[in-house]
């Protein structure tokens, strides 16, 4: 089996936002922290795996925004009738135990921790109060649908897209009985642009400029041809629309 520590975690068709922030920032989920109150008791580590915050924090928008679909759950306490307006405020809903029933009923998945599956949902209380804030360490997103969405941002190396042993770069080996020096040319420009936004004169005319620029990407015999570069630069041209170039293409 593989030795890497989240090997298995490949496995898991989808994740929570938390565990899914924690592998995007190349942390493991499965790692514990010593609990604030220095009782023996660990809890998950989260924030303290560096980069998680940035990507926590863009998981959350990107939901919130409608850009990754998820299946959101939510804390719920029960309160006696007595115990509302202390905890009444606008972070929560209170929602009596009817009206909690008739949601639950129309619904095909239990948001609230399986409180669907009981007789009587609230155990004897009159009300719930329903934190406003998705419960993160609960809520979980298809690990298809994420990578999908990663790749639209121009993030497409780490743990959810490892590399393909034996034929990644077979293509840019120079000594592989195929080698094919335009091809390897051009999958190096394309990759040092990938993240690039802005193309001032047109996406072709910066395929070009990085080319030129960069005379060691060619690994052919002889100088590479204006013709060459044409070639190049036109496969992997992105913009193939006509009309003039539009600055910030």
């Amino acid at each position: 089996m593989d030795q890497d520590p989240l090997f298995l975690w490949r496995l898991a068709p989808d994740l929570t936002i938390e565990d899914a922030a924690i592998l995007i920032a190349g942390g493991d989920p499965s790692a514990m922290d010593p609990g604030p109150d220095l009782d023996g008791e660990y809890v998950k580590r989260t924030f303290r795996h560096p980069g998680f915050t940035p990507a926590f924090s863009a998981l959350k928008a990107a939901i919130r925004k409608g850009q990754l679909k998820a299946k959101l759950c939510y804390s719920l306490e029960r309160l006696s009738v007595h115990e509302v307006e202390h905890w009444r405020g606008p972070n929560c809903w209170i929602v009596s135990s009817g009206d909690l029933g008739r949601v639950l009923e129309v619904l095909d998945d239990d948001p609230f921790a399986d409180v669907k599956a009981t007789t009587n949902p609230l155990g004897g209380k009159d009300c719930a109060r329903i934190l406003r804030e998705p419960d993160w360490s609960r809520s979980v997103v298809d690990v298809e649908d994420l990578k999908a969405w990663m790749e639209l941002r121009g993030f497409t190396t780490g743990f959810f897209f490892p590399p393909r042993e034996g034929s990644t770069d077979d293509f840019l080996d120079e000594a592989h009985d195929h080698f094919a020096p335009e091809l390897a040319l051009a999958v190096s420009a394309w990759r040092a642009l990938a993240n690039k936004r802005t193309f001032i004169g047109g996406v072709k005319a910066v395929i070009k400029e990085w080319i030129a620029s960069h005379p060691g990407a060619w690994k052919g015999e002889g100088t590479l041809s204006d013709n060459a570069k044409d070639r190049v630069a036109t496969v992997i041209n992105w913009k193939q629309e006509g009309g003039a170039p539009k600055t910030g293409a």
